[in-house]
């Protein structure tokens, strides 16, 4: 876990960043786990469990804007049921995952952010870079770093 020097709110506001379509070889589980996470925070904190999905469609990409939203809407909406998110706290961005979480993070003053740990290979994370990595050093909330079930430690990078 990082740990920044600040003040939490009361009740502290935890977001769980998702990816329902498991791009980039997500296990399938780690979402589960990460909202899974939260909710038990969100219980022992009586704090705020947002979960938020982003996707990045760029121009041309064949894919019309109002279908795609429509798609990503349907899967963080699915996924944050099982959970009982309430509505009003299930975020979709159409942003990069980077800089939606840092928005997220900003505009709705995250306190804690729960992001999950993927394995890869060394040369996908030298073209696609690390999620996590990427936004350690833009965000002032705390970072819950969460392996999947059943990772090794020498296996396992932030995703």
């Amino acid at each position: 876990m990082t740990v920044h020097d600040r003040e939490m709110t009361e009740p502290p506001r935890i977001l769980c960043p998702v990816d329902p379509f498991h791009r980039r070889s997500k296990p399938s589980g780690l979402d589960h786990q990460l909202i899974g996470i939260g909710e038990r925070l969100h219980d022992e904190a009586g704090g705020e469990l947002y979960v938020m999905h982003s996707y990045h469609q760029p121009p041309l990409s064949g894919h019309y804007p109002a279908e795609a939203e429509l798609q990503h809407r349907q899967a963080l909406d699915e996924i944050s049921e099982e959970f009982d998110v309430p509505q009003d706290r299930r975020i979709l961005r159409a942003d990069p995952s980077e800089l939606a979480i840092q928005r997220v993070e900003q505009n709705f003053s995250i306190d804690i952010i729960i992001m999950g740990a993927v394995s890869r290979s060394l040369m996908l994370d030298l073209f696609i870079g690390s999620t996590t990595e990427r936004v350690l050093d833009y965000v002032d909330a705390d970072i819950l770093i969460v392996k999947p079930a059943g990772a090794t430690a020498n296996k396992t990078q932030a995703a």
